[in-house]
C-alpha cells in the first residue's frame, strides 16, 4: 500500500451547505484520497467538508451523490492510446474520479470505443477496471453531440447509467434541448453544455428547461472572450453544471495558456463567488496546459488548485468552527462519566508559576469524532477545578488561535482532532509564532491527522498521519525516560495497555526529533496481533506511545493513544495527561533533548 501526504485540495463541496450537527456526525462522512504522495488529496464523498484520516485506498469508500463536487482531469489530456492505459497514468496522480469521452479507444484488448455499442462484457470490464483503479466512478463522459435522434440519445443515457456516470459533457447540442432535458431527469444524468459558450447565449438556450442541463464553464473560453471567469458566475449562477479549469496570460485572443494560479484567470476568486452563490457544479475538472509531460504538468496545475481553493477552505471551515459546541459529557454512558470523575488526581504534579489558562479544541472536520472526546473534556475541566492547575477555556473558535488573541491562553489543548481543521492562514501563522514564541500544545490521538497537509505543524508535534490495527491491541509500555516527572505518574510500574495504537512509519517522526516518553516494550508485546497491517511495519520496531519536544522556547506533548474514553478512566494515566498539561503550561520542568541524541552520547 502507497504512503501519501494530504493535500488542503480537496474537496467537497456538497458540503458547503452542511450544518455543524452534520460535521460531526460520523453518518454523514465518506472519505477519499484523491491524490498521493508528493501533494495528497482528498475528496469528501458526502455532505461533509474537508477531511484528513484515511491512510490508504481502501476503507471507506462509497457512491457519492451527484451534488458532491468531484476534482477530475480528462484521460484525453495524459497522452495515452487507449481508456485503460489512460487509467493507469492517471493513478500515480490518485485522480480517483474519472473524466472519459466516447472518442477513446477502450483498451487494446477491447478495440471498440468507449459508446454504447460495446458488448455488455465489454461493459463489465470497464466496470472492473474502474474497480481495480479504486475509481468510485465516471463522473464526466464526453459526447461530440446529443442529436435529434431519439433512439440513439436514449442509447447514450442507458451506456452513461450503466457507468454510474454523473454528467454527460456534449459539445454540440441541437437548437432543441426540451428532448435531451426529459432524457436527464428521467435517467438522473446531468447534461453539460460545452456551447455556446457565450453565459448569455447559453441562459436563452436553456431558458425554461431544469437544472439538471446548463453549462460546462470552461474558463480558457471565457477568457478568449474577453470574460472574466468571476463576472460568469454572476451571470449563469446555478445554471454552472460543470467547470473546466484553465488560467491564461491575459484575457483576449491573444493569452495563451499557463499554469492554473500564475495567469490573469482569478481562479481563487471565481471558485470563492461560486461557493458564496451557492453553486455546486457536478465536476471540476484541472487541466494541464499542453506543454511538456502531461503528468507533471497537471501535477503543478493541482498545486495551483490548491492555493486557489484556500479561500474558500478557510472561510467554510471557519464558520463551521464558530458554530460547532464543544462535546459535553452529555455524550458519555454513566458508566464512563462516572469512570472519569473517579480518576480526578487530588493534586497537581506541580505548583503553578502563576494563574494558568487553557485552551481546548475539539472541532472535527468531515470525521464524526472518537468516543474519547467527552472524557477529556471533562477531565480537563475537573482536573483543573480539582487541582488549581489551570482554568479551561472550551470554544472552537479559530480566531482564537489568531495572533495576538492565542496570547490571551498559556497552552492550547488538541482534543483528538481529525481533518482540515488548520486551513486559515492566519491561524496557520498564529499557532507557529505562538509555540515558538513560548506557549504550549498538547494533543493526543488523531491531533497528526489534523491538517495533515500543513507540514510545518506536522513537523511541530512530530508525526503526520499514522497506522494502526485494533482499537484493542494489546501492548507493554516501557519508560524511555524513567526519570522524567511524566512518568513518574505511573510509580516504576510499566503500563500494559489496549489501544488503537498510531504507528509512524513515515517522516517527520524520528528519535531525532522529538523526546520519547513511552513506547512499546517490543519484548512483552505481540507485535503481529491480528489483523495484519503492513503499513504499519518499522524494520527497527520502533513503536512510540508518548513524547515531548521543544520547538523554538515552545513546549509540546503528544500521545498516540486516546480512541477510547478508558485513557481518562485510568488514575494513572489522568496523572500522566495532568503532568503533560502542566508540562506545555509551563509549570513541570522537563528534559526535552531528542532521544537520538541521547541514545548517541550514551
Amino acid at each position: 500500500m502507497k504512503s501519501r501526504v494530504i493535500g488542503l485540495g480537496v474537496v467537497v463541496i456538497a458540503a458547503l451547505a452542511m450544518t455543524a450537527a452534520e460535521v460531526s456526525s460520523p453518518t454523514k462522512m465518506t472519505v477519499e484520497i484523491m491524490r498521493g504522495p508528493a501533494w495528497g488529496r482528498l475528496r469528501t464523498a458526502a455532505p461533509a467538508l474537508f477531511a484528513g484520516t484515511v491512510p490508504g485506498r481502501g476503507g471507506a469508500m462509497r457512491a457519492a451523490p451527484p451534488t458532491t463536487w468531484f476534482v477530475t482531469t480528462p484521460l484525453e489530456s495524459l497522452g495515452a492510446p487507449t481508456f485503460f492505459d489512460a487509467m493507469d497514468k492517471q493513478d500515480p496522480l490518485y485522480i480517483l474520479s474519472v473524466e472519459a469521452s466516447s472518442s477513446q479507444k477502450v483498451s487494446s484488448e477491447i478495440p471498440g470505443m468507449l459508446d454504447y455499442h460495446l458488448a455488455p462484457k465489454d461493459v463489465e470490464a470497464i466496470k472492473a477496471k474502474l474497480t481495480a483503479s479504486h475509481a468510485e466512478r465516471i463522473v464526466a463522459y464526453r459526447v461530440p453531440s446529443l442529436g435529434a435522434d431519439e433512439a440513439e440519445n436514449k442509447k447514450i443515457f442507458e451506456f452513461a447509467r450503466n457507468l454510474s456516470v454523473v454528467t454527460i459533457v456534449v459539445d454540440n447540442a441541437p437548437s432543441s434541448l426540451a428532448p435531451i432535458d426529459k432524457l436527464a431527469n428521467e435517467y438522473g444524468i446531468n447534461v453539460a453544455l460545452a456551447k455556446p459558450a457565450d453565459p448569455q447565449a447559453l441562459l436563452k438556450a436553456v431558458e425554461g428547461l431544469s437544472n439538471k442541463i446548463g453549462a460546462c464553464l470552461d474558463t480558457a473560453s471565457l477568457m478568449e472572450q474577453g470574460i472574466k471567469p468571476v463576472d460568469a458566475v454572476a451571470t449563469l449562477k446555478d445554471r454552472i453544471v460543470a467547470v473546466r479549469l484553465h488560467d491564461r496570460s491575459s484575457l483576449g485572443k491573444k493569452g495563451h495558456n499557463v499554469t492554473l494560479g500564475k495567469g490573469s484567470a482569478g481562479i481563487s476568486d471565481f471558485l470563492f463567488a461560486m461557493y458564496k452563490a451557492g453553486v455546486k457544479p457536478s465536476f471540476v475538472s484541472v487541466e494541464p496546459t499542453g506543454s511538456g509531460d502531461p503528468v507533471a504538468d497537471l501535477a503543478k496545475s493541482f498545486d495551483g488548485f490548491d492555493a486557489a481553493f484556500q479561500p474558500v477552505a478557510a472561510d467554510r471551515v471557519g464558520e463551521i468552527a464558530r458554530t460547532t459546541p464543544i462535546r459535553g459529557p452529555e455524550r458519555l454512558s454513566e458508566k464512563d462519566r462516572a469512570g472519569v470523575i473517579a480518576a480526578v488526581p487530588t493534586e497537581a504534579p506541580a505548583k503553578p508559576k502563576k494563574a494558568r489558562k487553557l485552551l481546548v479544541l475539539d472541532l472535527q472536520v468531515a470525521y464524526g469524532g472518537h468516543g474519547s472526546i467527552p472524557a477529556a473534556n471533562l477531565a480537563l475541566e475537573l482536573w483543573g477545578k480539582k487541582t488549581g492547575a489551570f482554568t479551561t477555556e472550551f470554544s472552537n473558535d479559530l480566531d482564537n488561535l489568531k495572533y495576538p488573541k492565542i496570547k490571551d491562553y498559556d497552552a492550547i489543548f488538541l482534543n483528538n482532532n481529525v481533518g482540515q481543521v488548520f486551513v486559515d492562514p492566519q491561524v496557520r501563522a498564529g499557532m507557529l509564532r505562538y509555540v515558538k514564541e513560548g506557549g504550549g500544545i498538547a494533543g493526543y490521538h488523531g491531533m497528526p491527522h489534523a491538517s495533515a497537509d500543513w507540514a510545518a505543524f506536522s513537523d511541530m508535534i512530530g508525526a503526520r498521519l499514522g497506522s494502526h490495527r485494533t482499537p484493542e491491541e494489546k501492548a507493554t509500555l516501557k519508560f524511555d525516560d524513567p526519570k522524567s516527572p511524566l512518568t513518574a505518574a505511573f510509580g516504576g510500574k510499566e503500563p500494559v495497555w489496549s489501544d488503537e495504537f498510531y504507528r509512524f512509519t513515515t517522516p517527520p517522526y524520528s528519535r531525532a526529533n522529538v523526546h520519547v516518553l513511552l513506547s512499546f516494550d517490543v519484548n512483552k508485546t505481540d507485535m503481529h496481533q491480528k489483523p495484519d497491517c503492513l503499513i504499519c511495519e518499522r524494520e527497527d520496531n520502533d513503536v512510540p506511545v508518548a513524547w515531548i519536544r521543544s520547538y523554538g522556547k515552545g513546549r509540546v506533548f503528544y500521545t498516540s493513544i486516546g480512541h477510547l474514553p478508558a485513557l481518562f478512566e485510568s488514575p494513572e494515566m489522568a496523572k500522566f495527561l495532568l503532568s503533560a498539561v502542566q508540562f506545555v503550561l509551563g509549570d513541570l520542568e522537563a528534559d526535552t533533548t531528542p532521544s537520538g541524541k541521547m541514545a548517541a552520547a550514551k
